[in-house]
């Protein structure tokens, strides 16, 4: 299987994370926005036209690769290959790798503290702060924001030398927070 990532040219302008209602225990709609520009949509469709070509070379033929068959299910009112075929095939086989991340921003929402813009008492530690997604599986840069902001709700509530003393006589290091 050959994947096409891109994550240079696609807009997420259109990324919208809303309250369903009033009550708290609605789930939250959320919005991906995905292919909303036709920009997006025709990057996605040069990078299946440069797939093709790699498909078609003698090495990938030597090792018995092949590229999709035809996409009749979906897209089988259209000619292979062409301008509207490319784009029906991207609007329907196209898919995030469910990393969403930047709909809290650091900066635009919350401070360099993680608090939220506005709102005592409040703060976001996931991967909605960070403005744009890392070019890797998210996973260990979230565990890090959760570690930091850990480190700052102690901080803010033992003052940082309390937690700097307390971090000594558990470990045994004298790391600077």
């Amino acid at each position: 299987m050959l994947s096409l990532y891109d994550d240079e040219d696609i807009s997420y302008d259109s990324f919208q994370v809303r309250l369903r209602s009033p009550d708290y225990r609605d789930q939250a709609i959320i919005e991906g926005g995905l292919l909303s520009e036709k920009e997006d949509v025709d990057t996605l469709a040069e990078a299946l036209k440069v797939a093709k070509k790699l498909v078609d070379t003698e090495v990938f033929k030597a090792n018995g690769l092949r590229g999709a068959p035809k996409d009749d299910f979906f897209c089988g009112a259209f000619e292979e290959d062409t301008p509207e075929y490319l784009e029906c095939h991207v609007r329907h086989w196209s898919f995030t790798a469910y990393h969403w991340s930047g709909s809290c921003s650091m900066g635009a929402v919350v401070d360099e503290r993680l608090r939220v813009h506005g709102i005592s008492g409040l703060r976001v530690a996931d991967g909605s702060i960070m403005p744009r997604v890392v070019g890797a599986n998210t996973n260990a840069a979230i565990i890090m924001i959760g570690e930091k902001a850990a480190d700052m709700v102690l901080e803010d509530w033992r003052g940082k030398e309390g937690l700097q003393k307390e971090r000594e006589e558990n470990t045994g290091r004298k790391d600077e927070l």
